[in-house]
């Protein structure tokens, strides 16, 4: 029985450090989405008349996305859309962390809520070479702006904060001490290249009805390493490098006037290595948005710090595995080709670790108006200084230790999603090198940690 509790207070230790606020969210890489990639161009590549030894495609492309509840539910305290700010102790977040004060003989109240919203405008580059008969080379990236705007919105407020530059939720969480964390209520933008892909392919199987390839996949980083300054952050590319193999495959159908009808495969893995970014962490004791505490050290009780600084560190992360499954059916329809598609992509959840110890010395501050004051190690976001819901100060100092973070609350869990697509081509087969223009559509529907959006581009490419 004594051991049975033991293992049952365990499981729900380790369920509490698992949290479910993140501070963290990655988006799927442009350059290796395998429906934007592939549509149009597999077909094209591998029934194009006047293939020559090279390829090259330009895709313009947009993207939106349009999951904003289910983004702001995986940001938010315990997975809310929206939350209430009050200095009573009765909400779910108590404004005085924030240094937000209302006037004596009043609590400020208010409700704050996120949309989160990612567009995305770019032009891809794909270009083949043929090696040999056999052999391929695959190079693919994307230039591109990425606008990322959380939308935050605070309404329902009682009175303004007394303290200059801490009047409301909007300057609280753009507090200019903060080295990280932040929540702007505007476009945050970003541009540059996206991490470059390369294949190396052998055609195992190739006529004129089907094929069959096998390849070895890298990618090559070229982004910044995220910095955590704003919740949400805008990225393009990564310092992630990755490797693989995948599998492409091509079985025809019927015919149409001497042109195939195509059904076609690609099944892509990769592992995807490790590198240092900057991660801010809850504290697994002390719940959701801890890292928005106030911390103070022994000797200086009264000389608050945000917490965020100190639980904002260098930490080596690795996304891990991704496997990407893409389908689609092509029609030839004269010089038309109607193609309906389908990609599955998955990506295991990060492995963290912190590179370098957090600061010593430093305990949660005690809001607790009825004591001296020591530290509060037990205290959460939404407690008060005075209440039912007051921080418990505690007998002696309790600096935080490393032992404290959440290091889930900085790691982007498992996520896979799902997209539909149609893309209609014209082929130029009086013309040489065989040009074709197409106009694609999209939807990708998230079903875990990822994102809902729809996309569309335009294709134009040739051979020589």
């Amino acid at each position: 029985m004594k051991k049975n509790i033991i293992i049952l207070v365990g499981l729900f230790l380790m369920h509490s450090c698992q949290g479910s606020s993140k501070s963290f969210f990655r988006p799927r890489d442009v350059s290796t989405d395998s429906a934007l990639e592939l549509s149009l161009v597999n077909y094209h590549r591998y029934h194009n008349p006047d293939a020559g030894w090279f390829s090259f495609y330009v895709k313009p492309f947009f993207m939106g996305s349009t999951n904003k509840k289910q983004l702001s539910r995986y940001f938010l305290p315990n997975n809310k859309t929206c939350v209430t700010l009050d200095e009573s102790g009765h909400g779910n977040i108590d404004p005085l962390w924030l240094n937000v004060i209302s006037p004596n003989g009043s609590f400020y109240t208010s409700t704050l809520s996120l949309a989160p919203e990612r567009k995305v405008a770019g032009m891809l580059f794909t270009f083949y070479a043929n090696i040999t008969q056999t052999i391929w080379l695959g190079i693919n990236t994307a230039a591109m702006q990425v606008n990322n705007n959380a939308h935050l919105c605070e309404t329902d407020r009682t009175q303004p904060g007394t303290i200059p530059g801490f009047e409301n939720a909007y300057q609280a969480f753009n507090n200019s001490a903060w080295c990280a964390g932040k929540i702007s209520a505007c476009n945050l933008k970003i541009g540059g290249l996206d991490d470059i892909q390369f294949k190396l392919g052998y055609d195992i199987l190739k006529n004129d009805e089907s094929h069959a390839s096998l390849y070895l996949v890298a990618t090559a980083p070229t982004g910044k390493r995220p910095n955590a300054q704003y919740l949400f952050e805008p990225l393009v590319g990564s310092k992630n490098g990755s490797f693989g193999v995948g599998l492409n495959a091509e079985v025809g159908l019927c015919d149409f006037k001497d042109k195939t009808c195509a059904f076609m495969v690609d099944l892509k893995y990769r592992y995807i290595f490790g590198a240092t970014e900057r991660r801010s962490f809850d504290l697994c004791n002390n719940g959701d948005w801890s890292r928005y505490l106030l911390v103070v050290t022994a000797d200086q009780l009264l000389n608050s710090q945000p917490a965020i600084n100190l639980l904002t560190v260098p930490t080596h992360v690795t996304p891990r595995s991704t496997i990407d499954l893409w389908t689609a059916i092509n029609i030839p329809v004269c010089n038309f080709n109607v193609e309906i598609g389908y990609d599955f992509w998955w990506r295991q959840s990060e492995k963290i670790c912190k590179k370098c110890p957090i600061v010593a010395g430093y305990g949660i501050q005690t809001l607790a108006l009825c004591t001296s004051g020591s530290s509060a190690s037990t205290a959460t976001i939404c407690q008060a200084a005075q209440g039912s819901n007051v921080t418990v100060t505690d007998a002696t100092f309790t600096p935080i230790t490393d032992a404290d973070l959440n290091l889930n609350s900085a790691a982007h869990p498992n996520a896979h999603s799902q997209k539909l697509y149609l893309d209609l081509g014209y082929t130029f087969n009086d013309i040489c090198s065989t040009p074709i223009i197409g106009l694609g559509v999209s939807y990708e529907f998230a079903t875990k940690h990822a994102l809902s959006q729809w996309g569309t581009w335009l294709t134009a490419g040739l051979s020589y």
